[in-house]
């Protein structure tokens, strides 16, 4: 009887642990649509993220290839990400539009049905590149909207970069209100941004 007890506490322990813990494979697919982690109760960090979202392209046409690169400014260094495109008119947007392929095996495609890009390990990275393709329809103007995690309480949700515009339209894209001046130079380094925790980090869950 003690051995049963003992095989049934194990099993449950097995199935509840990856809930518990933070996951470093990549973010879960609950978060691809708030691309919030659920990380016990923690809150986006309010002070200026110390993350860069940089396109090689801010301008798109139907399958359009582009180069997008995240960074920490001065080297810092994050553990977890999650990246999409999203309509930069619409701030509350959930739908995320194109088609994502990493460059290497540090990242990871997600949620097919909301296409998104994530870290494969919580391994520490200043910097990573991927690549986005255009849908074969225009979409309007977009942004690259990314969350970075640097601890399990310390992230940064909805960045967002500069607006991608849609070549289709005639007209230049508005300075929408909802998408800030991003920090485009990783070399200049912010005052307002605290250092890095000393304390060992987990990855967007």
């Amino acid at each position: 009887m003690t051995t049963m007890r003992g095989l049934f506490l194990v099993c449950v322990a097995a199935v509840l642990l990856p809930s518990v813990r933070g996951n470093s494979s990549g973010a879960n697919v609950g978060a691809c649509s708030s691309m919030v982690p659920s990380h016990g109760g923690a809150t986006t960090q309010s002070f200026p993220s110390p993350f860069t979202i940089t396109p090689n392209s801010n301008s798109y046409t139907p399958g359009k290839r582009i180069d997008v690169t995240l960074a920490g400014i001065c080297g810092r260094p994050f553990k977890g990400f999650l990246v999409q495109a999203r309509q930069a008119s619409d701030s509350t947007s959930t739908v995320s539009v194109g088609t994502f392929a990493p460059s290497d095996n540090r990242a990871q495609t997600r949620c097919p049905s909301n296409p998104s890009i994530t870290h494969v390990s919580g391994d520490l990275k200043s910097s990573i590149t991927f690549s986005w393709t255009a849908p074969s329809t225009a979409q309007g103007h977009l942004v690259f909207v990314a969350t970075f995690v640097e601890s399990y309480s310390t992230f940064w949700a909805k960045q967002m970069s500069v607006v991608i515009r849609d070549e289709s339209l005639s007209n230049p894209p508005p300075s929408y209100p909802n998408v800030p001046s991003p920090v485009t130079n990783s070399s200049v380094c912010p005052t307002t941004t605290p250092a890095p925790p000393t304390t060992q980090v987990q990855s967007l869950e």
